[in-house]
């Protein structure tokens, strides 16, 4: 999500024997920390108590963000997160107007399961995401990035994502990335299972990839293996640009969020 080329997202690199990992994922026991179900009175604002507005960022995904109540609220039980036409650019420059919420200083997890139920439009320009970036940056930086589901635009596609610092930052390899088509305006479950040795990505409770830490101590050392910290949840409805992803810029784009869940290991 971080970069403006997010065209290298569309790489698949590994997909698993999914009905295998499945079963063996099966025999872990879970335990829930964290939990949405937004169970609000209709057009509430998320639970401040769980949530807080992302800040407008020079990013692709975050250079819109206004996170007022037209922009994401509670409607039915439902997180619904949009981004709609700016109609006073003479107040801000914005041309959309986007969302985006995180459980930063809220709440942050190392390793376990976290998954979101969720349904969104297939309208071209489409962007909305939902994803675990690190509480800390690390010293030295280290950047590391989980992208339990995007979808990018019309092509009917879910898409999961690792990103490390050796991928992000220093470019020597691809993203592991695996797409699936589906149909993105019903709801389905994204998720991802992490432990110290691998990250697992499903889909409506079936592993589609698997991504492995290194037994190379040097590609360690690059930063393959970026994830052994606190690792707070975003969710997020923004567009594409005029240079990728072109989005209609006088129509509307909507996500919406049904629960989430994180759990840890017992």
């Amino acid at each position: 999500m971080r970069k403006y080329n997010i065209i290298l997202l569309f790489v698949v690199i590994l997909v698993c024997d999914s009905g295998r990992m499945h079963g063996q994922n099966d025999l872990q026991k879970w335990k829930l920390v964290f939990e949405d179900d937004f169970n609000l009175p209709y057009s509430s604002p998320p639970d401040t108590s769980k949530w807080k507005a992302c800040q407008r960022e020079p990013y692709l995904w975050a250079r819109w963000i206004n996170n007022n109540k037209d922009n994401v609220e509670v409607r039915r039980g439902h997180l619904v997160c949009r981004a709609i036409p700016n109609y006073n650019l003479l107040q801000d420059t914005a041309i959309m107007m986007t969302s985006a919420i995180r459980t930063k200083d809220k709440f942050a997890l190392t390793y376990g399961k976290v998954e979101v139920r969720l349904r969104t439009n297939s309208n071209p320009g489409n962007f909305p995401a939902a994803w675990l970036l690190p509480v800390s940056v690390g010293n030295p930086f280290r950047y590391g990035e989980i992208d339990i589901f995007e979808s990018f635009g019309g092509d009917g596609q879910a898409y999961q994502t690792i990103h490390s610092h050796r991928s992000q930052i220093l470019g020597k390899q691809k993203p592991t990335s695996v797409s699936k088509a589906i149909n993105l305006t019903q709801w389905h479950i994204y998720g991802a299972i992490w432990t110290p040795k691998s990250i697992s990505f499903t889909l409506d409770g079936e592993v589609t990839a698997v991504y492995n830490k290194s037994t190379d101590q040097r590609i360690l050392d690059e930063g393959q293996w970026t994830f052994d910290r606190p690792y707070y949840l975003i969710l997020n409805q923004s567009v594409g640009n005029s240079k990728w992803n072109t989005p209609n810029t006088k129509s509307i784009y909507e996500t919406q969020i049904d629960w989430v869940r994180m759990y840890q290991a017992q």
